[in-house]
């Protein structure tokens, strides 16, 4: 069975080096009512304000499966600074693997020697074209702002033998970086013959 590394878009984001959230929102199933768009992020922003880390986890990873306008808004559960980064840098967000992809918040805990953080895990299952699925962990970096818990990084275990891949948000170099890195890697992995043992 094939390994499939960074099988939920390279890197379950797949920033990609083409500007953080300016394409327009799309929704995949209604027509987009501009008037309606600003209430409903600044009702999003609020709710997330008061939310567990866990919820605001769930609600991201659910707008970038959903893709279309939820992956725009997306963006908006990332730090202020993690924000700035992915405009500075041109990341955006965008859909990743399978529409039937599922995932599953396990856990939040406090970062150790960090005030006003924590650490959400977090599990992604994706099907494959062979009819296996693929399961990735990965652990969240979430901060405490004014707005609300908001994310600033990830790690990412895509295999027990092979280290696992941090992003930090807030470092728009260093995401480009591994971002870039990664996606070669996705590619070879992808072809992989499927004798290869599924993670």
């Amino acid at each position: 069975m094939a390994k499939f590394a960074m099988g939920f878009g390279v890197v379950l984001l797949t920033l990609s080096l083409s500007g953080c959230g300016s394409k327009p929102p799309v929704a995949e199933d209604a027509p987009q009512d501009s008037a309606a768009a600003p209430a409903a992020s600044a009702q999003a922003n609020a709710q997330s304000a008061t939310e567990a880390p866990t919820a605001v986890v769930s609600e991201f990873l659910d707008r970038i499966r959903r893709g279309g306008a939820a992956q725009v808004e997306a963006v908006r559960l990332l730090t202020a600074r993690a924000q700035a980064e992915c405009q500075r840098t041109g990341l955006k967000m965008d859909s990743m693997g399978a529409p039937d992809a599922r995932f599953e918040v396990t856990r939040s805990q406090p970062a150790p020697d960090a005030e006003d953080a924590a650490l959400v895990h977090s599990v992604w299952t994706e099907p494959v074209a062979d009819g296996t699925e693929t399961t990735n962990e990965v652990v969240w970096l979430m901060k405490k702002e004014d707005a609300g818990w908001r994310i600033s990084g990830l790690v990412l275990q895509v295999a027990e033998d092979v280290d696992p891949i941090a992003i930090d948000f807030e470092d728009g170099d260093q995401a480009a970086a591994v971002l870039g890195a990664a996606a070669p890697a996705a590619e070879a992995t992808a072809a992989a013959p499927a004798a290869t043992e599924q993670r």
